[in-house]
């Protein structure tokens, strides 16, 4: 069997295992689907959960959501990967088969004429036809050496190229070293031990940080003017740049979620070609993600050329300075989707790379956008300038 046969198995196993991370990819993005249906019940609806258990499922249902992200999108870099190889095999295969169909035709005449050769002898006739026979051979033998050799080069620096995006996506799937390997399994263990002793009858809670001072979880919680939830055991606000934790979590798991944002958003920088996250905020674009009913909605500061609703210029009861920002610019796809929807109440999760500013914080700008939406609250999560995690929880 040639290279030609080979690569095209090749391409046939990659494209099963395409079909098999697709399918795996689909299973499990149902399932997440149907699990937010449950969790929204149990944090917006009749019977919802108050206190610490809301809290502690909160923060595990965040990880879990960021860790089903982090899954899908690690399959999904495998199917692609999968698929361009195996397309550019089914490219490069014919030049390679012609080239060995040539080099098998070369040798049976060559065979065939030392057969001959010893036999009788060659007269002038036809070694003139032999060689005149043999050049059109030759001629194509080489220039179908060369397409084939292309055809290879090719395929070489592909295979480099995804060799690193599939090595890099096993690892974030956890075909890693021992070492990494444990370390990933004692992480989503702890999401496990989160989710499981977050109930909602006496003692709910167990097994979770308190929250400070002893305080009840954040229902019933004080707020400022602003809309945004005071700490618990606090009479400040959780504004940007406090190092208290508005949920009370482990420091563990706030490193996990850390991890996944920073992910996330270099992820989606590279892919919008924008640069590096930096501490300056005057340096590049801030962008802005909000999780709700199991979509994503992204949103990126500066001048919004789609038509945002959620400006004065539209109507709306909300400052002028926050629409241009990042947080508004995809809180204004959540209420299009919202409204198409015909959906009310319910959380929304906001992750932000930067702090929001006092227009979008302090000064109300997210509180108007929460009332205009018509969301119960909003949970935001948001990288301050020192590259450590913030939080806030903003309540119409």
């Amino acid at each position: 069997m040639g290279k030609a046969d080979d690569l095209e198995q090749f391409a046939d196993s990659l494209r099963k295992l395409a079909g098999q991370c697709s399918t795996t990819k689909q299973i499990i993005d149902q399932y997440m689907q149907g699990l937010q249906g449950v969790v929204d019940g149990l944090q917006s609806g009749q019977q919802r959960w108050a206190g610490q258990a809301a809290q502690a499922f909160r923060q595990a249902w965040a990880q879990a959501r960021g860790d089903h992200r982090h899954v899908s999108n690690g399959l999904q870099v495998l199917i692609n990967s999968c698929q361009t190889v195996a397309d550019h095999i089914d490219q490069a295969v014919p030049a390679i088969r012609r080239y060995e169909l040539l080099q098998q035709l070369e040798q049976e005449m060559a065979q065939q004429q030392a057969l001959r050769s010893p036999l009788i002898e060659p007269s002038s006739s036809f070694s003139s036809s032999s060689s005149a026979s043999a050049d059109p051979i030759q001629q194509g033998l080489e220039g179908a050496m060369e397409e084939a050799s292309n055809a290879e080069a090719l395929l070489a620096a592909l295979f480099s190229s995804q060799s690193e995006q599939l090595e890099e996506a096993m690892k974030d799937l956890g075909f890693c070293s021992t070492g990494e390997e444990e370390d990933e399994h004692d992480r989503m263990n702890d999401g496990i031990r989160a989710l499981t002793s977050a109930d909602g009858g006496e003692g709910a809670g167990q097994g979770q940080p308190p929250a400070e001072d002893g305080q009840p979880g954040s229902e019933g919680q004080a707020s400022d003017e602003s809309g945004v939830s005071l700490l618990p055991g606090s009479d400040q606000p959780s504004q940007p740049g406090s190092n208290q934790s508005a949920s009370g979590a482990a420091q563990g798991s706030n490193q996990t979620l850390l991890a996944r944002l920073k992910q996330t958003f270099n992820q989606m920088r590279q892919e919008l070609g924008l640069g590096p996250w930096s501490r300056n905020p005057d340096d590049g674009q801030t962008l802005a993600v909000v999780f709700a009913h199991g979509e994503d909605f992204w949103g990126i500061n500066g001048e919004n050329a789609r038509e945002p609703e959620l400006d004065p210029k539209q109507g709306a009861r909300i400052n002028a300075i926050s629409p241009s920002h990042a947080e508004l610019d995809a809180l204004n796809d959540l209420l299009r989707y919202r409204k198409a929807n015909g959906l009310t109440g319910g959380i929304a999760e906001l992750w932000v790379d930067r702090e929001p500013c006092k227009s979008c914080g302090l000064n109300g700008g997210l509180r108007s956008a929460v009332r205009i939406l018509g969301l119960d609250k909003l949970e935001v999560f948001f990288l301050r300038d020192d590259g450590t995690l913030g939080q806030m929880l903003v309540e119409p």
